[in-house]
């Protein structure tokens, strides 16, 4: 994963924290509900890259493997 993915998946998040932030004050969404959503913002920020990360070496691992053939395996 590039350094601008990572940098872009930060930005998203924080969009959507600024967008959260104008909830509470319009009376959209209840403190708990917010607090809820800022938690799952949090989280899923800090877990693209990594994630990202483990599903582009499955996937490398996945390719080489089928490049090699199913012999490349057994070894």
């Amino acid at each position: 994963m590039s350094q601008t993915s990572k940098v872009r998946e930060n930005c998203r998040g924080l969009t959507e924290l600024v967008v959260l932030g104008v909830g509470p004050r319009l009376g959209i969404i209840t403190p708990t509900v917010f607090a809820m959503l800022v938690v799952m913002t949090l989280v899923t920020t800090v877990l693209t890259a990594p994630v990202l990360t483990l599903i582009d070496r499955v996937a490398a691992r996945q390719r080489s493997t089928v490049l090699k053939g199913p012999e490349a395996e057994a070894r």
